[in-house]
């Protein structure tokens, strides 16, 4: 998924002292899931400083959650002009802009631009962006020059980007058909890279028969947590070899397979399966049983609740309020709560 928190960690704070407090108040509203109040104040910002290139950042994300992505472009265009590269940290804002332009572009579905845009920032998440645009339309070079860059650049991202140089240089076809379908996870395009990756990574298992099936167990729980229960289920068959310590996530996939089933005597099951789970940390474990029941959640309501009790988090509350039981959610996250009711 591409990380909203790249476009909303603007410098909210550093701009014309006289709408310093407003923006304060807009990044309040923002943080409780009061959109519209925060665009109001967003707005009442632009009237005493209409070039505020934070203010503009802000009712560009907004724009953006609510799918409008010509008006979040055109905000975002307008706060760079605003800003003078030659400033005392300008550049950085430019650059933060551009990667903001580029996640509004890839969000849709315009990856030319988005490319542009990632690529001219020059910070490592926007050229890791654009190495992944590159890969999944086949072009492998371009894409290991951006690598390059995020390699020699940011340590944080390193496992990353040595992994995608690693599949695009193997020769197999396996490697590049790999990081293809990463790819596509990586932006956001889910369905694409679980619908796309079991070929080549059946093969790579043939090929290079690992010590460990960690690699597929992950494909499988990646595609359980979109509901590809057949692509998740014929992963999920071939591990084969796991250490103890993950013999849970083997379990805990399954059931979520089973959650998500069409199949009522599957989503039953799941519910046993997570009662005799093997030992397992409770913090993965209730992630799992989170994520089960919010796949079930539109089919059998029921087994949804029984998968959330006793579940404190955030995420739980989310689904507690698609189930439409406020109170529940409201008992788990005032936070939340106050999202709910906007």
């Amino acid at each position: 998924m591409i990380p909203l928190v790249l476009f909303v960690a603007c410098d909210l704070f550093s701009s014309t002292p006289d709408v310093s407090g407003i923006l304060q108040d807009a990044d309040q509203k923002l943080s409780m899931g009061d959109f519209p109040a925060a665009e109001s104040i967003f707005e009442k910002a632009l009237v005493q400083d209409p070039s505020n290139h934070n203010a503009l950042t802000g009712i560009a994300y907004l724009s953006m959650i609510k799918g409008d992505y010509a008006s979040a472009e055109q905000s975002l265009a307008k706060a760079q002009s605003s800003v003078n590269p030659d400033s005392e940290g300008g550049q950085q804002i430019v650059s933060d802009l551009m990667l903001r332009r580029g996640i509004v572009a890839l969000r849709d579905g315009a990856f030319t631009k988005a490319l542009q845009y990632c690529a001219q920032s020059n910070l490592p998440a926007g050229n890791l962006f654009a190495a992944e645009i590159s890969i999944i339309e086949g072009e492998h070079e371009d894409a290991l020059e951006y690598l390059n860059k995020v390699q020699s650049s940011d340590s944080k991202m390193r496992k990353v980007v040595s992994n995608y140089i690693e599949l695009l240089e193997e020769s197999a076809d396996w490697g590049p058909l790999l990081a293809e379908s990463q790819a596509s996870w990586g932006l956001g395009d889910y369905k694409v890279a679980v619908r796309t990756v079991k070929s080549p990574l059946l093969e790579w298992m043939e090929q290079e028969d690992p010590k460990e099936h960690d690699l597929i167990l992950l494909w499988a729980g990646r595609a359980a947590a979109i509901g590809e229960v057949d692509v998740g289920n014929e992963l999920l068959s071939a591990v084969l070899k796991i250490r103890q310590s993950q013999v849970w996530r083997v379990e805990a996939t399954q059931a979520i397979l089973n959650c998500a089933s069409s199949k009522s005597a599957d989503r039953k099951l799941c519910l046993d399966q997570f009662s005799n789970m093997p030992t397992a940390p409770i913090d993965g474990l209730n992630d799992a049983k989170v994520t089960a029941a919010r796949l079930v959640s539109e089919t059998d309501s029921s087994i949804a609740r029984q998968l959330l009790e006793g579940i404190e988090t955030n995420s739980a509350a989310a689904v507690w309020s698609k189930l439409d039981d406020i109170d529940e959610a409201q008992d788990i996250s005032s936070e939340l709560f106050l999202k709910i009711l906007e």
